[in-house]
């Protein structure tokens, strides 16, 4: 810690809050909270852009941000002798859709009151919102009590209601990466888009009640409801080895085409590591005995990559329920042969999937959020889905019926066909076909490198023209710079900019330099906090002409 003089340390407007209210000890979590109220900012908050002294400052962080309650900064004796509590509030639905659930997670751990709370650097320049392509392991289970996942951060999902993390972690090596479920141990890769991307799928077309001719009771050839709250609509996602799947048929196509040029774009990115999965499966399946391979077996190994995996989909629209009458919890259950590798996709609203352990381990639990992408092996375990109290902006309110709901989507393999093998709650045959396959697609979780496309990727594989990816930009709610492979989120590059100060910290382990003090204002109101046009540049091949968001 360094002792200071501490009046003029920091610019006003992103001074912390243990340097306003007269600390004389303080640490490198000044800086990260002028970063995060840079962040804010960008965001479109200015509860801490308006003040000319002091006690304006104070008074604007309080309306923001709510009250601190840490004797951290209450004991501080600059703080005001008589402050009413407030609340945190939740961000409003124009800071969650620009920011998407990391860059709110991020926000959060930022600007935490009490800075031992704050991210650190490194945890900076690791975060999610800053790497929106990572898919990490979910690392959890074998540990009895302690069992839990890296893929969990430690903060709350957004404002004060949020009580759930969201953001992936990079994996640590403490965790086991395998959970025990009742059929067999199962992994995953966990992940969340950027929210520009996450607007662009959310704004398809097809994404229409009337439309997709959505009900709550009843089934159709390509359709089924359960207990009138969720409607299912089948579908391919590319084409497919399969006709149907769970009893729906897949003959007509996958109504939003925007998640179709997704998952185009996913297996792109993914070729070379989704076509070493493949022969790494069929080269464990080729070493069975032929007697053990059965119908199932032979179509497995007689069957290209791209027709059978995860090409059948469906689209899932629920109503989640109500704080009044409580959440859904959507029945326990296990999952069929198709789901031997499983990728779910959250448009909108907010779930957890729990994850049973066999002999008395915990449960492991995914908070899956606007945005989430998983791929894992879900025929393991029982699961069961619970919604959520959506945050402001996370629900689908096109309905035209003033009900919020929940949009996902669902991906399973054109694997099993036979011997009703895809049915819930029955294990797929012949077992050690399945259990060979099943072990094998783990391996390749575990040891491969797995990514989310980017929303250029998404529109190259869209094939749209300049024309509509000029309206998909300024569509994006969070904006866009331009470099010459077209939009880049102005809120992810803008952040790496100011992220990469931060390395130093981490790499050389000073404990003392102070990074964003140096830099300053978003707005160009002093000489702080603005990456200078070389440093654009150089770090992220743009023009941006000195200036920052709203210069």
């Amino acid at each position: 810690m360094q002792e200071q003089g501490w009046t003029q340390l920091q610019t006003l407007w992103y001074r912390s809050p243990e340097v306003l209210f007269g600390s004389l000890q303080f640490g490198p979590a000044i800086d990260v909270w002028s970063l995060g109220l840079v962040l804010a900012e960008v965001f479109g908050l200015t509860f801490h852009t308006k003040a000319v002294d002091e006690t304006g400052h104070a008074r604007g962080l309080f309306q923001g941000l709510g009250t601190p309650g840490h004797s951290s900064i209450t004991k501080l004796p600059a703080f005001p002798k008589k402050v009413a509590p407030k609340q945190k509030p939740v961000w409003p639905a124009s800071v969650t859709v620009v920011a998407g659930s990391p860059g709110t997670d991020l926000l959060d751990g930022s600007v935490a009151w009490d800075p031992d709370r704050r991210l650190d650097a490194r945890a900076l320049v690791e975060h999610p919102f800053v790497h929106p392509e990572r898919l990490l392991v979910y690392a959890g289970g074998g540990g009895g009590a302690s069992c839990q996942s890296v893929a969990s951060s430690p903060l709350a999902a957004s404002g004060a209601a949020a009580s759930t993390p969201t953001s992936p972690r990079p994996v640590s090596s403490d965790f086991p990466r395998l959970f025990a479920g009742k059929r067999h141990d199962s992994t995953m890769v966990h992940g969340v888009m950027s929210a520009e991307l996450l607007q662009w799928l959310r704004r398809d077309p097809g994404l229409d009640m009337a439309r997709l001719g959505a009900v709550f009771s009843g089934s159709g050839h390509n359709y089924k409801t359960e207990e009138g709250r969720k409607f299912i609509r089948a579908g391919p996602a590319s084409t497919c080895a399969s006709k149907s799947m769970c009893a729906l048929s897949l003959r007509d196509p996958f109504p939003l085409q925007r998640v179709v040029s997704w998952f185009a774009a996913f297996r792109a990115v993914n070729a070379e590591t989704l076509a070493s999965l493949s022969q790494q499966a069929k080269a464990v399946v080729k070493k069975l005995p032929a007697e053990s391979l059965g119908e199932n077996g032979q179509q497995f190994l007689n069957s290209p990559l791209g027709e059978w995996l995860l090409t059948c989909g469906e689209l899932c629209v629920t109503y989640p329920g109500s704080e009044a009458e409580g959440f859904w919890a959507e029945p326990r259950h296990q999952d069929g042969g198709g789901s031997v590798l499983h990728l779910g996709l959250t448009l909108f609203g907010r779930r957890q999937l729990r994850c049973e352990q066999h002999e008395g381990l915990a449960d492991v639990v995914v908070n899956l959020v606007p945005g989430s992408v998983y791929v894992g092996t879900l025929t393991g375990p029982w699961h069961q889905v619970t919604h959520q109290q959506p945050m402001p902006g996370d629900a689908f309110e096109g309905s035209g019926d003033g009900v919020g709901r929940s949009v996902t989507v669902m991906l399973r393999c054109a694997l099993f066909a036979a011997n009703r093998s895809r049915t819930r709650n029955t294990t797929p045959s012949p077992q050690p076909f399945f259990h060979g396959l099943v072990a094998s697609f783990n391996e390749s979780l575990l040891k491969h490198r797995f990514r989310l496309p980017s929303l250029q990727d998404v529109l190259a594989a869209h094939s749209e023209t300049v024309s509509e990816v000029a309206v998909v930009a300024a569509d994006a709610a969070a904006g866009a710079l331009w470099n010459e492979e077209g939009p880049a989120p102005l809120a992810h590059l803008w952040f790496r900019a100011l992220a990469s100060c931060f390395w130093p910290l981490v790499s050389d382990g000073s404990k003392s330099t102070f990074w964003v003090s140096r830099f300053g204002s978003v707005r160009g109101r002093d000489q702080y906090v603005r990456p200078c046009p070389a440093f654009c540049q150089g770090f992220l091949g743009l023009e941006c002409g000195g200036g920052g968001p709203g210069a």
